[in-house]
Order: structure tokens, then sequence, then C-alpha cells
């Protein structure tokens, strides 16, 4: 299971960078350095996954797989980018909160085994998942906001680089 969740965080490193480019290519700088640190962040988790797993030696076969690759498509948000930046952060926050459920999982495959060592680790990742749904759900909520004003998502775009991750 964790094998899976590692290659998923990979995969969400991967959604953050397709996120960093359709900021880029629509003139949101700052939306898409916070997304280019966020990309680098998911990636970090992956790689904690991975240690973890490299000291414990419990599952034999650790691998980055396609699996657990999406094709994330930027393009269906490409027309009339004015009015689809809360879809860009509304696509994020349902991968954040289904991450959230996936380590919930594992969490409660850890108790019923007695992994306490697994269980203890994870707690890191539920305390992070948090704060990062926090966080996207914050800006998400801004970004409807403020596309209901005609345009101040702009002028709002360059708080996006300052903002916690």
């Amino acid at each position: 299971m964790l094998v899976q969740q590692a290659n998923k965080e990979l995969d969400a490193s991967r959604m953050y960078l397709a996120m960093d480019l359709w900021f880029r290519f629509n003139d949101y700088p700052g939306s898409a350095q916070w997304c280019q640190a966020h990309c680098q962040e998911e990636r970090v988790h992956a790689m904690k996954i991975f240690d973890h797993l490299s000291l414990r030696t419990t599952e034999k076969q650790c691998a980055v797989t396609q699996s657990a690759l999406t094709e994330w498509d930027m393009d269906k948000f490409s027309s009339q980018a004015q009015e689809k930046v809360s879809e860009v952060w509304l696509m994020a926050l349902e991968n954040e909160r289904a991450n959230s459920v996936e380590y919930s999982k594992i969490a409660k495959a850890a108790a019923e085994e007695n992994d306490f060592v697994t269980s203890q680790f994870l707690n890191w990742f539920h305390n992070e998942q948090l704060l990062e749904e926090n966080a996207v759900e914050d800006i998400y909520k801004k970004a409807v906001k403020l596309e209901r004003t005609g345009g101040l998502y702009a002028a709002m775009d360059q708080d996006f680089a300052k903002m916690a991750h």
C-alpha cells in the first residue's frame, strides 16, 4: 500500500507541475510559483515513503510505476482562462482530499496488522494532509470569490507566491 501511495505522491507532483505550467502560460506567475514549490513538496513526500520502506524492508518491491499516473490534461481549462482558475484549484483540492482518504486506509491497515512503526510514521502525513487540504481549499475559495469580481484574480495572484503550502 505504501509503494502505491508513494507513486500517488509522485503523480501529485506531476499534477502541480502541470498546474505550474498552466498558470505560467496564462500569466499567473504567483500561482505558478506556488504550484512549483508544491510540486517539489510532493516529491519529498514520495521520498519519505520510499526511505521508510527501505529502512523497514517490509515491501520488497519498491517501484516507481506508471499505474498511478494520471493524464493531467490542462487543455480543458485553456479556453476562457479567467473563468477557469477556480476549476484548476478544485482539481488540486479533490486530489488532496483523495490523498487523505488513502492515508487513512493505510493507517487502518497498519493498525490491523499491529504495525506500530508504520502507524507512527503515518502521523506526519496525516498532519501534512490536513495542512495541504486547508491551504488548497483556502486558495480555491479565494479564487471562486475573485472570479465573481470580474478580473481581480490577477491582482491577488501576486500574493499566492507568499502563501503557505
